[in-house]
C-alpha cells in the first residue's frame, strides 16, 4: 500500500543550471492512480516527491527534455519512464463509542452512538461495526434509533452474540452513525463494558484508532427487605417482602422496642423512626436504636433506599400498647355489727386510663 510521499531523485553532470519545475513532468498512471508533483533542487540534484497519492494502479514519471543546460547552453535530453510503484486503496478508519447514560437503574435501556469515519485518503468499501454484547443486556429487545443512512444494515448475530453492522462504501472525509438502545436485565447489577471495532476491506493504514469502548454501571432498583424482626410482640400478617404493612400489639409493661431489618440488596440503605420523631440510620441485619411506646397506637416507618438512590420503599408496623391493668382497692372496715342500718362500700382505683 502506498499512501504517499514517494521520492524520485534526479543527479545531473556537468550542468551549469536547473531549470526543472513540476509543469517539466508527466506522471505516467494506469487505472486511477494520481498525485501531486513538487520539485526542489539543491547542488546538482533535485528531489521529485509525489504525494497526495489516490486510486488504485501503477504511477510513474517521465522528465521531459531541457531541464538543465551546461556552459555551452546544451539543454539535458529528456529521460524516463522510470520505474512505477504500486498504488493501493487505503482508508484510514476511526470509531468512536458512546453511551447513554453512564449510570442507569436495573432493567433500563442504555443508548449507544456508535460513529465510523473515513480519513481517507480512499474510499472505504464494505465496511463493518462490531460490538460483542457484554452480559447485562437484554438484546432481544434492542432497537435501532438513529441511521445516518439507509444503506446501513444489519443487526445482533446469535452466532457471535455481537451487533454487526455494515454498510456498502463510506468516502473519504464521510462519517456514518448508528444509534441503538439495548435494555439491561431486571435483576442485574455491576458494569457493563462495551467495545466498537471498525473495519473494511480496504487497507487500513492506522489500526490504533479502530476501537473505540465505553463502560456503564447498572445499580439496583431492588429496595426490598428480605426479612425483618422485632424485639416483642407477633407480626400481622407473617413477614412477606411484597407485603409493606404490619400490626400487632404488646403489654403495657413493653415500653420500648427494636427492629431488625435485612437488606435484599446488600447495597440498598434503611432508616427507621417512631411516630413523629426523625429517621435513624439501621445497619442491614442490625438492631435499631431503641423506639419508645407511647400507650395506644404507635406506627414505626422502615424506609428502604435502593442502591440507585432513586427507589424506595416504606414498610410500616402499626404497634399497639395496651393500657395498664386497673388497680381497685378497698378500705379496709372495722369489725362492727350493724342493725338495720344501710352500708356503703368505699373503693378506689389507680388506673388513670
Amino acid at each position: 500500500t502506498i499512501a504517499g510521499p514517494v521520492t524520485y531523485t534526479v543527479t545531473y553532470s556537468e550542468e551549469d543550471a536547473i531549470t526543472l519545475s513540476a509543469s517539466n513532468i508527466t506522471l505516467n498512471s494506469t487505472g486511477n492512480a494520481s498525485g501531486t508533483v513538487a520539485v526542489s533542487t539543491s547542488g546538482s540534484e533535485s528531489t521529485i516527491t509525489i504525494s497526495d497519492i489516490t486510486g488504485d494502479g501503477t504511477l510513474g514519471i517521465t522528465i521531459a527534455a531541457g531541464t538543465a543546460n551546461d556552459a555551452a547552453g546544451n539543454l539535458a535530453e529528456a529521460t524516463g519512464p522510470s520505474t512505477t510503484f504500486t498504488v493501493t486503496p487505503s482508508s484510514d478508519l476511526s470509531a468512536t463509542l458512546t453511551a447513554n447514560p453512564t449510570t442507569i437503574s436495573s432493567g433500563d435501556a442504555i443508548t449507544y452512538t456508535m460513529t465510523v469515519t473515513n480519513n481517507g485518503p480512499s474510499t472505504a468499501t464494505n465496511i463493518s461495526l462490531n460490538i460483542p454484547l457484554p452480559a447485562g443486556l437484554d438484546v432481544s429487545n434492542y432497537a435501532v434509533v438513529g441511521l445516518s443512512s439507509m444503506d446501513i444494515l444489519g443487526g445482533y448475530d446469535i452466532g457471535t452474540d455481537a451487533l454487526i453492522i455494515t454498510k456498502p462504501t463510506l468516502a473519504a472525509g464521510t462519517t456514518a452513525t448508528i444509534v441503538v438502545n439495548v435494555p439491561t436485565y431486571a435483576n442485574f447489577t455491576g458494569t457493563i463494558a462495551a467495545t466498537l471495532t471498525a473495519s473494511s476491506e480496504t487497507a487500513d493504514p492506522n489500526g490504533d484508532n479502530n476501537t473505540a469502548s465505553v463502560s456503564v454501571t447498572v445499580k439496583s432498583n431492588n429496595a426490598d427487605l428480605s426479612n425483618f424482626i422485632v424485639s416483642s410482640g407477633t407480626l400481622d400478617p407473617a413477614f412477606d417482602s411484597n407485603t409493606t404493612a404490619y400490626a400487632f400489639s404488646v403489654s403495657n409493661a413493653t415500653t420500648t422496642i427494636t427492629v431488625t431489618p435485612t437488606m435484599a440488596q446488600a447495597a440498598a440503605t434503611i432508616k427507621v423512626k417512631i411516630n413523629d420523631g426523625d429517621y435513624a440510620d439501621v445497619v442491614s441485619g442490625n438492631d435499631s436504636e431503641r423506639l419508645a411506646l407511647n400507650v395506644g397506637t404507635n406506627t414505626i416507618y422502615m424506609l428502604v433506599t435502593a442502591e440507585d438512590g432513586i427507589a424506595t420503599k416504606t414498610y410500616t408496623i402499626t404497634v399497639t400498647r395496651a393500657l395498664p391493668t386497673p388497680v381497685i382497692t378497698f378500705a379496709a372496715l372495722d369489725p362492727a355489727t350493724y342493725g338495720d342500718a344501710d352500708i356503703e362500700l368505699q373503693a378506689s382505683s389507680d388506673n388513670t386510663g
